[in-house]
């Protein structure tokens, strides 16, 4: 990474920028605008949807002036161009709807526009033929009209049994991230740089989970937070010390 050239810093959001009740540390807002006051770019690169990003828990991820937005590993735009774009299948998501409703798990439908949670749990027995095809119906409509970028299934998913699909199983603590295969977080970096002609030595890291290991991989330099798990800090070159990650990674990287 040469400081003297513009770096290009891409962030996860949730756990890392914002805290996952949606605050914003003052001194994370501070130290970021310092930094691109330098003329370097700030980069959000979050598994949420469009219109995961929409919601009232993002609400401070929004005061950031970010110069462009990855949004479900997927959509890429930079100082107000699209760059880049994908969807989940009709076929993939159908599978994972059905087995969703198979297994009583609740999804989180993640689409351009909105984002909605659709709890199969509230069922205390396996759902009638009846009841599936309400949801059926309900998700024709959501697809055509909310185009789906990702889901997200709530529980810890065995990987005997899962649906066979085209789609990359990222497992958190409490819910699983649902990706086209071939997105990810480290794939967004590298379309990013292959659009606009940047060295991938010039592009830094931030995260603090497991779906983040694509991105600090990819990544020649990368910042996990303070209680980011192994895996994340095996392939990061700088480990937070203190509960505001970024900005100590900042000041590290940067002399700010």
């Amino acid at each position: 990474m040469d400081q003297q050239k513009t770096c290009y810093l891409f962030f996860d959001l949730d756990g890392t920028v914002i805290t996952h009740d949606g605050r914003l540390a003052q001194e994370t807002l501070d130290a970021m605008q310092k930094v691109q006051a330098l003329g370097h770019k700030l980069i959000l690169n979050t598994g949420r949807s469009r219109g995961g990003y929409l919601l009232k828990n993002a609400d401070a991820a929004r005061a950031i002036p970010w110069d462009g937005t990855c949004f479900s590993s997927a959509d890429i735009i930079f100082e107000g161009k699209l760059l880049y774009e994908n969807a989940v299948s009709k076929e993939d998501f159908l599978a994972w709807l059905e087995y969703c409703m198979e297994h009583r798990l609740d999804v989180r439908y993640c689409g351009r526009e909105e984002q909605v949670l659709w709890e199969f749990s509230q069922y205390a027995m396996p759902l009638t033929e009846a009841e599936k095809n309400e949801w059926r119906k309900t998700a024709e409509v959501a697809f055509r009209e909310n185009v789906l970028t990702n889901l997200s299934v709530m529980g810890i998913l065995e990987p005997q049994g899962l649906p066979k699909t085209g789609l990359n199983v990222y497992q958190l603590p409490t819910y699983a991230d649902l990706f086209p295969a071939g997105c990810d977080k480290g794939s967004v970096v590298r379309v990013f740089c292959e659009k606009m002609g940047v060295p991938l030595e010039q592009c830094v890291g931030f995260g603090d989970s497991n779906n983040d290991v694509d991105m600090l991989t990819v990544c020649p330099t990368g910042v996990c937070m303070k209680e980011s798990p192994q895996a994340l800090i095996d392939v990061a070159t700088y480990h937070a010390k203190t509960e505001n990650g970024v900005a100590e990674g900042l000041r590290v990287l940067f002399g700010i």
